[in-house]
């Protein structure tokens, strides 16, 4: 069937068809699942780099760990 539309308050589907002939349209009620939600994974700890403390290169260095974590 083309077109097709469901009215759930007055429990119809309605539609249209080029086919002739006999018909038959078989409706059962389903359960509503709820959709699933991802689990939401946590933010990996960013390693201690205790030889970089003072470095020139310090912020550049963590902004790097960052990105690749």
């Amino acid at each position: 069937m083309d077109n097709v539309t469901v009215d759930k308050e007055e429990l119809t589907v309605s539609g249209e068809t080029e086919k002739t002939g006999n018909l038959a349209l078989i409706a059962t009620m389903k359960a509503v699942v709820p959709p699933v939600e991802p689990p939401v994974e946590p933010e990996p700890e960013l390693p201690v780099l205790t030889d970089i403390s003072g470095h020139w290169a310090e912020t550049a260095i963590l902004s790097m760990v960052k990105i690749i974590l």
